[in-house]
């Protein structure tokens, strides 16, 4: 299994981005309707749409709120938008626009945004996606995907645009190989690693690469673990959940996000009056990671490492 060094990441070529804009482009040839807005963000697959489709990649500049008033305003005229951005700055920026002129009309606007978690974590907490699932989960009438490889973010795209709704899709900057081959086993939204053994992990986007990382180690200690990757995080089937947690004694959940508000609070839910030995969150904590922090360091310091979840 694969662990986030720089080592590792040199060696691999898939990025999100292009598997990202590789399925927007796809729509966007075949869908003469569909546009994409961008806040001054660019990208090497946004220049490649712009070449056949110039008029329909429109730079509103750095006007988040902005921005999402005009996505409404093209959806409600028959357009599917798509609107791309670092997701500290779209979702916070905007979000009485995300609220009032895209969920509360059930639009079919795509958030697209890239830096979840601690992507960006050398450009601080002005930059940082660890807040925006709490924030954005209790919207009603909003989809949430966070891929953890560039299959599933390919996917994502795909499903959103045929959902004809609101859609928030975090995108990393991780280079990656894939973990998934195909489409069929991403439509449950809950991907599945391993046979039911004493407990489950449960992780969704980049640290369900820590979260295999761990199943691997405690596999060698003869401690079975299935890990369960969440892919949707909304809407998510508390039913399957137990389904598929039925009968073990732990689990153990890791999010690279602040703890309030995180997936082990909307993962708690299904097992509330249930008999298990523990129930644990491995998260960022309720505070800010201040200064510059590259990825690795912070694992290290918040236990998100793979051997540090084994252990």
């Amino acid at each position: 299994m694969i662990v986030l060094t720089e080592k590792t990441r040199n060696l691999q070529t898939n990025d999100f981005r292009d598997a990202v804009f590789g399925s927007i482009e796809k729509v966007m040839k075949n869908d003469s309707s569909a546009v994409i807005l961008t806040n001054d963000m660019g990208a090497i697959g946004l220049d490649r749409i712009a070449t056949f489709a110039s008029e329909r990649v429109i730079n509103v500049g750095i006007t988040e709120q902005n921005m999402m008033s005009v996505a409404s305003g093209l959806a409600l005229n028959g357009r599917t938008v798509f609107v791309y951005g670092i997701i500290s700055h779209i979702i916070f920026r905007a979000l009485e626009q995300i609220k009032l002129d895209i969920c509360v009309q059930n639009l079919p606007v795509i958030l697209v945004g890239v830096g979840s978690g601690l992507a960006y974590g050398v450009d601080g907490p002005t930059h940082h996606g660890t807040e925006d699932v709490s924030v954005l989960r209790v919207l009603p009438n909003i989809t949430i995907y966070n891929p953890s490889d560039c299959m599933s973010a390919a996917y994502s795209i795909d499903a959103a645009y045929q959902t004809r709704t609101p859609c928030f899709i975090r995108m990393d900057k991780e280079v990656l190989p894939n973990l998934y081959n195909n489409a069929e086993e991403l439509d449950s939204g809950m991907m599945i690693h391993g046979k039911v053994g004493d407990g489950v992990i449960i992780s969704s986007g980049i640290p369900t690469w820590a979260a295999l990382h761990a199943q691997e180690i405690l596999d060698t200690h003869k401690v079975p673990v299935r890990v369960i990757d969440l892919l949707r995080i909304k809407p998510l089937s508390l039913d399957s959940l137990r389904q598929h947690c039925k009968g073990v004694k732990w689990i153990v959940v890791i999010d690279e996000a602040t703890s309030g508000g995180g997936i082990d609070e909307l993962i708690s839910r299904a097992f509330v009056g249930q008999k298990l030995e523990f129930f644990h969150s491995i998260n960022l904590g309720d505070e800010f990671l201040l200064g510059s922090s590259k990825r690795e360091w912070a694992w290290k310091h918040y236990g998100l490492r793979g051997e540090d979840i084994a252990n």
